[in-house]
């Protein structure tokens, strides 16, 4: 099966003062139609670096990037724009709403920047919304929101162009514990079995919600284990400790 998303030999060094940093060191990782996979480790091995690379927000050192079984690591900085605004979806830890914004209109936004009228897109905003359980906030703003709330806004204007994979960036790590159970069954719910999403998380209880765990450890996977039925994830997950 073609994947979605796929990162052969990735690597990102970058140059502090006289030194150079090797943040990531030939990472390979596949996402395929409808899995989830959770990319976990300490702070400072490469999570974010190579969701970054994967999702054309940095470039890469060395390696190559498909998208749909299509090579994209060298295309130009505005096909990567075009290539974000379609088919990669992002969610980020800090949401990044735009405050003056209601909630529709901020969901709105992707699908107008990619090309559609504004009733097609408002009308598809406001039916993931009300999908996402919101259908009395869409004339909110984001401060009239709570932290969860804004999440599932911030998941909604992820999928808005219907998008091949979702790339989530901690996506719970504002939110207390009801809260991010909430958006992380929303997130694994409405990937469907087309969408991939790949979520880069510190938290075991995230990692639990995928069908893969990739563990990194200085810019290496030094782990790729396929989590099987939720009643044997539990002793599964206990080997992912200490990452």
């Amino acid at each position: 099966m073609q994947a979605v998303l796929e990162g052969r030999a990735l690597a990102k060094t970058y140059r502090s003062g006289d030194i150079d940093v090797l943040a990531l060191r030939g990472v390979d990782i596949r996402v395929a139609p409808g899995e989830c996979v959770a990319v976990v480790g300490r702070s400072g091995c490469g999570k974010s670096t190579l969701l970054h690379l994967l999702g054309g927000l940095d470039r890469a050192t060395a390696g190559e990037v498909y998208v749909e079984g299509r090579r994209v690591d060298g295309v130009s900085d505005a096909e990567w724009a075009r290539l974000r605004r379609r088919r990669i979806g992002f969610i980020f830890q800090a949401f990044h709403l735009l405050d003056a914004m209601s909630a529709l209109d901020n969901v709105a936004l992707p699908a107008r920047l990619a090309g559609h009228d504004r009733a097609g897109a408002r009308k598809r905003a406001g039916d993931l919304l009300c999908e996402l359980g919101l259908e009395n906030r869409v004339e909110a703003t984001p401060a009239q929101l709570s932290g969860g709330e804004q999440q599932r806004v911030a998941i909604a204007r992820a999928l808005v162009n219907r998008p091949a994979v979702v790339l989530a960036d901690e996506p719970t790590g504002n939110l207390d514990t009801d809260s991010a159970r909430t958006v992380l069954e929303l997130l694994t719910t409405q990937r469907g079995e087309d969408r991939g999403l790949l979520i880069v998380t510190h938290d075991p209880r995230v990692a639990a919600g995928a069908d893969r765990v990739v563990r990194l450890r200085d810019g290496l996977v030094v782990g790729d284990t396929a989590l099987a039925a939720a009643g044997t994830r539990p002793a599964q997950l206990v080997e992912l400790e200490g990452w």
